[in-house]
């Protein structure tokens, strides 16, 4: 949790990213990492960031996430992302959890919408440079509204209905279920009071205050959030009770609090701690 994560006296959204140095262990990861990236993409790598909890040092190893954002040049570069993060990720085990990277094409990073929009804001504020062209001088700062919100949730109704699939191909992880309602929680209800909040912890405070009948399933969604990946030990019974009760209680929320055009798209613009 960024204990720095808030609005300014200007309503602007404020971090505890910079661009000093890492701690240990996580500049040498991040080297390592960069250095791999760079020579699966070359060229097609515009630039590369480092976000959450490393990003804010709040990170704790081996129990933290890297996460990483890409810029690249094409969506064929992008698709390649993935790869490179399952390889990583059994690499570097010891050190983090999980790595993650989070990517954008250029054109969907200058584009001239509210997912554009999102993923420029999320660079702004939440990314710390790593490497290639900087992006970040002279992007605004942002302010929260409901475009924004929209974006940061995404669209939490196909996420939780892609959650059941999984939970029926038996593919389904505790983890990411935990971490992506809590996360829509939080950006969700926070806003809604006129705050700003990324912070799981934040979104099951909320989520226990707007509706008590959840609060012992969203402590238990915190659990499950700092799990391994892949998790052992959760029933699939559990998940899908989650998924069916709270799940659909934080659709119904958004889709109240947020509505958005039936003819809009959602972007991709990562919260800290999102996998891709």
């Amino acid at each position: 949790m960024d204990p720095h994560e808030g609005l300014d006296a200007s309503g602007h959204i404020t971090t505890g990213v910079d661009d000093g140095e890492l701690a240990a262990p996580y500049d040498q990861l991040v080297a390592q990492c960069r250095d791999a990236i760079r020579a699966v993409l070359g060229s097609e790598l515009h630039s590369l960031y480092v976000y959450g909890s490393v990003a804010t040092r709040q990170a704790v190893p081996p129990r933290s996430d890297l996460d990483l954002y890409a810029v690249v040049r094409n969506a064929a570069a992008a698709q390649r992302c993935g790869d490179i993060a399952t390889s990583l990720s059994a690499r570097h085990r010891d050190v983090v959890r999980d790595i993650g990277i989070a990517r954008s094409t250029l054109s969907q990073l200058h584009a001239d919408n509210d997912a554009g929009v999102a993923e420029r804001c999320f660079l702004r504020h939440y990314c710390r440079f790593v490497t290639g062209s900087d992006l970040r001088p002279g992007l605004p700062a942002c302010a929260p509204g409901p475009a924004l919100v929209r974006e940061f949730i995404g669209d939490l109704g196909a996420a939780v209905s892609g959650f059941r699939e999984q939970l029926a191909a038996g593919t389904v992880c505790a983890g990411p279920v935990a971490r992506r309602l809590l996360r829509s929680a939080a950006v969700l209800f926070s806003t809604d009071s006129g705050e700003w909040s990324t912070a799981r912890e934040v979104g099951a405070e909320l989520i226990s205050a707007r509706n008590p009948r959840y609060a012992d399933v969203s402590r238990t969604l915190l659990a499950w959030a700092q799990l391994p990946v892949p998790a052992t030990g959760v029933a699939p019974a559990q998940v899908r009770g989650v998924l069916d009760g709270l799940g659909a209680w934080l659709v119904a929320q958004a889709e109240e609090l947020v509505p958005g055009d039936a003819d809009a798209t959602y972007g991709s613009a990562p919260t800290p701690g999102a996998k891709p």
